[in-house]
């Protein structure tokens, strides 16, 4: 069922609005409405409560996601993160290695490089 949070204020890539979120059958975004546009009746209404909706979420500090550790330096943990992330709203991230020694963390760099 499609839903329009109300009560939000959202963020775009260039302004800062006050307006309602209307979210498909499919849960993705579909558009953004006026405050005062009337409620069609075939919408789940949700109360953002005063809250600030991004259009996606950057992780600075992670270590994995899913079966990979990037301290393992497996080359493909990070690209195939890249897709697995997005799929629950993490639109960029910073991969990060567990704190190790000099020697084996310019391996593990090495590797993934």
């Amino acid at each position: 069922m499609k839903k329009r949070i109300k009560n939000v204020t959202v963020v775009t890539s260039t302004q800062t609005v006050a307006k309602d979120i209307i979210i498909g059958d499919n849960g993705e975004f579909e558009a953004l409405l006026d405050r005062a546009e009337p409620f069609p009746t075939s919408l789940e209404s949700i109360d953002g409560q005063g809250n600030i909706a991004y259009p996606g979420m950057i992780d600075i500090l992670t270590h994995g996601y899913g079966h990979h550790l990037y301290s393992d330096a497996d080359q493909n943990g990070i690209s195939e993160n890249s897709y697995e992330l997005l799929k629950h709203g993490v639109t960029a991230f910073v991969p990060s290695i567990l704190s190790i020694k000099l020697p084996e963390l310019l391996l593990k760099l090495s590797n993934l490089s």
